[in-house]
């Protein structure tokens, strides 16, 4: 099955990452795609501006590769994340 990264969003991936992130209490859910080249956000919530990331390093494929449960208690230290390019910058402090 191949997945077209260009398709119109109709608000339902947008609604499970807010459901997401209201639940679970986080500044940013996504609804990912891994695919064998890329990882498309079908939906964010928190994380403006960003389509898709490559596969390696990332969270995404990180948790993919796991053979149990991947649990990230701190994204600003955990590697598969910090080195993906796609963690907020932390807040300015004027």
């Amino acid at each position: 099955m191949r997945l077209r990264s260009d398709t119109p969003a109709d608000g339902t991936f947008t609604n499970v990452a807010w459901l997401a992130a209201t639940t679970f209490g986080t500044p940013i859910a996504t609804l990912s795609i891994v695919d064998r080249d890329r990882v498309w956000f079908a939906a964010t919530h928190g994380l403006d501006g960003v389509a898709e990331v490559g596969v390696d390093p990332g969270l995404c494929a990180s948790v993919v590769k796991q053979d149990g449960p991947y649990v990230v208690t701190d994204a600003a230290v955990d590697p598969a994340v910090s080195s993906a390019g796609t963690r907020p910058a932390p807040p300015s402090r004027s």
